[in-house]
């Protein structure tokens, strides 16, 4: 008997997808797959019916019980794939296509899944998931992996195969109230009023093996270190596919979501908000196009207990509707008060309706919300909040839609107060020389001078900029690119401004580039006394901090960045991009982030040997290792590669589907240096345009010095 079983343990796995370098990035929105930007209609391209549509019929049980219903599956090799939405219907779960079938979501309870047809990955509550094999669409019905759809119902699924049988075995799933018993009394009140009640998910996100998997363009320079805790929310009742992966949605304008639970233990700072991710322009091409800015001040720790009788703001009740309509949000709130929730506990998340493209056409604007926490007082409560969260998200949409009455516009906090660290500026100058002096006698300097790198919400709305999901509680600093090579000292200095009270936690951390992948960093807390050394004879020397990132550990006050051996965006390749990124939250006399103009920018200088050829253990120097661009990626009809190789080797470049399939050898040459430039139109070796999805350019080249081969294996995303 052929026995098939996957259980619902999550295996340890390592990605196998190599970093992406470029020699530029631009900071505008990049076109990519129909997952992140692009809505239904645009999707047709994307459902690959497979080619072997031979279609098998089994018999189910569940949790012992023979069902009256077949379930159909094609063989994939030595696995299965099944009928994801009669699984759905048997188990008890939802099931919705992502899009036109270019990939499904699963719902069952407070699990919410997604994966796209032919992708390595799909996610189960935001964890990433090998698909094995991937979901395809056969005859427009979407056939998902077993393993996956276990794992989805927090269950085993066993196919066998002499039997032609199915046995599910399934958990019971949350329901609304299982967590916060407020939200079920407050669901079916609302259910008697007319409204229909869905519950979402809520789980910890990790931007990195989202891009990784290829669900996102970037990483949207993640706060590395820092949880981000989503919301992943079904579509509206009156809409049988979501557009997007379910981590943005639309919203009819009467609509609303209510955040509802307790939150986080004793921490330095936490914030709610929602954001308009993504908009549909007409004379943009891709016409969707990515925003991700904040809709107004957030609701935080700094703010929620202002004119409100709160005895405490750690792992006390709360309740945040997020909304755009006036008569929607005042239903909740009243009902929330019959029920006994008291007034100074209910929060407004205002949606500003009358800017924005409400709606649940290709359209409308793509909406995403999710709560930051940072800096535990206890690590033990900072696991336990942010991997089991005390909350629940509800989706509110009365039965019968009425005209609108937009909630007003909540006027924005000023930043600034009229203070500035200038009075540091001859201590900050010293620093400067102190660290230069240091160093300059083995390095080169390049200064990376910083500046103000995200613009407010609303101007980057209107500008259409890519906010990568900013909040007016912080100032967002960056330096230019740099590559980031193998002996390379970056120092980074300043003023500590927590210190000198214009934030209540700052920040210094290093990006990948073009991914925005946050690596790692280190905060205010981690910047006393750093700065003494240089500045022994200043009592101002404590009003400073200096830290350094470099490939080893220096001293104490080095963050080591590896290179990226597990090609898991965990490191920076020698020579790759990266900058530096510097975040200020929260000055305590506005209660809102510190205006540039205020502060002493945050500063960097990279410190590169005179000579950077140094030998290592793998027989070439750092000088000999490959530089490679690829651009633009993602790409629609033709992508330049561009590839260096300063010492004599033999070579060859060939691109690979996701499931290591040649598709075609691009350039073999024996005895080859110096630049190539080769151009790939997205066909196979006979001239044939491939379909939309990620490629692997495999590079193998070996130097004569060595008898060593070495490999590079880039991704690229095609969009057609």
């Amino acid at each position: 008997m052929n026995l098939l079983s996957f259980c619902t343990c999550r295996k340890l796995f390592s990605v196998i997808f190599l970093s992406l370098t470029a020699v530029m990035f631009i900071l505008s929105p990049i076109a990519f797959s129909p997952n992140e930007y692009t809505y239904a209609e645009d999707n047709t391209n994307s459902i690959q019916n497979c080619s072997d549509d031979s279609l098998f019929f089994a018999t189910v049980s569940v949790n012992g019980d023979t069902s009256d219903q077949l379930i159909s599956y094609v063989k994939r090799d030595q696995n299965i794939l099944i009928n994801a939405h009669l699984f759905c219907d048997i188990v008890g779960g939802q099931y919705f296509p992502l899009g036109q079938n270019y990939g499904l979501m699963v719902q069952y309870g407070k699990i919410i899944s997604f994966a796209a047809n032919q992708y390595q990955y799909g996610f189960v509550a935001f964890q990433m998931t090998e698909m094995e094999p991937p979901a395809e669409a056969v005859n427009d019905t979407v056939m998902a992996p077993i393993n996956f759809l276990a794992q989805a119902v927090d269950g085993d699924v066993v196919f066998i195969d002499a039997e032609q049988h199915i046995e599910i075995t399934v958990s019971t799933p949350l329901e609304i109230g299982d967590i916060v018993p407020e939200a079920k009394t407050l669901a079916n009140a609302l259910s008697q009023q007319n409204y229909t009640i869905q519950q979402g998910a809520i789980n910890l996100v990790n931007a990195i093996e989202l891009y990784v998997a290829g669900y996102q363009a970037d990483c949207n320079g993640n706060n590395a270190n820092y949880p981000y805790l989503m919301m992943q929310t079904p579509p509206c009742p009156e809409v049988s596919y979501v557009p997007s992966i379910p981590m943005f949605y639309t919203m009819r304008p009467d609509e609303a979501f209510v955040l509802i639970g307790r939150t986080p233990p004793e921490c330095t700072y936490y914030s709610y908000r929602s954001y308009l991710f993504s908009r549909y322009f007409e004379d943009a091409s891709p016409k969707r196009t990515k925003i991700y800015a904040s809709l107004g001040d957030t609701q935080s720790l700094y703010n929620m207990s202002e004119g409100r009788n709160v005895p405490d703001s750690f792992n006390r009740f709360f309740m945040l509707i997020s909304a755009a309509d006036k008569n929607t949000t005042d239903a909740i709130r009243n009902a929330a008060i019959t029920l006994g929730i008291h007034e100074d506990d209910i929060y407004v998340d205002v949606i500003p309706g009358s800017t924005m493209q409400m709606g649940l056409d290709e359209k409308a604007d793509f909406f995403n919300f999710f709560h930051r926490a940072v800096l535990f007082n206890d690590p033990a409560e900072e696991d336990q909040f942010t991997n089991n969260p005390p909350l629940e998200w509800l989706r509110i949409t009365p039965n019968v839609s009425a005209p609108p009455d937009y909630l007003p516009v909540t006027e924005l906090r000023t930043r600034g107060t009229g203070s500035t660290e200038f009075y540091l500026n001859d201590g900050l100058e010293q620093l400067r020389q102190q660290i230069i002096n240091r160093y300059i006698a083995d390095c080169d300097t390049i200064n990376l001078v910083s500046y103000q790198w995200i613009p407010e919400g609303y101007e980057a709305i209107a500008t259409r900029f890519n906010a990568r999901g900013e909040n007016r509680d912080a100032l967002y600093l960056r330096t230019p690119f740099f590559q980031f090579q193998e002996h390379d000292i970056i120092v980074v200095f300043g003023a500590n401004h927590a210190k000198t009270n214009k934030a209540t936690y700052c920040n210094a951390g290093i990006l990948g580039v073009p991914a925005l992948n946050g690596l790692g960093g280190v905060n205010n807390l981690e910047f006393q006394g750093t700065a003494q050394e240089f500045l022994a004879d200043s009592i101002l020397a404590d009003n400073f901090y200096v830290w350094k990132f470099a490939r080893s550990a220096l001293d104490a006050q080095t963050y080591v960045i590896p290179p990226d051996s597990n090609h898991d965006y965990t490191g920076i390749d020698y020579g790759a991009f990266a900058v530096m990124v510097f975040r200020s939250y929260v000055e305590p006399a506005t209660k809102v982030g510190p205006a540039a103009s205020e502060i002493i920018m945050d500063q960097a200088i990279l410190f590169r040997p005179k000579s950077t050829a140094v030998e290592n253990n793998d027989g070439f120097s750092r000088s000999d290792h490959p530089e490679l661009y690829i651009y633009p990626n993602p790409f629609n009809s033709q992508t330049n590669i561009q590839f260096t190789l300063p010492t004599v080797s033999d070579l060859k470049i060939s691109i690979f589907n996701i499931r290591g399939q040649l598709v075609k050898e691009l350039f073999s040459a024996s005895d080859f240096s110096g630049s190539k430039k080769i151009l790939w139109q997205g066909t196979d070796s006979s001239g044939i345009p491939v379909s939309t999805g990620i490629y692997l350019m495999n590079i193998i080249y070996q130097n004569y010095n060595s008898k060593q081969q070495n490999r590079l294996i880039n991704k690229i995303l095609l969009i057609r």
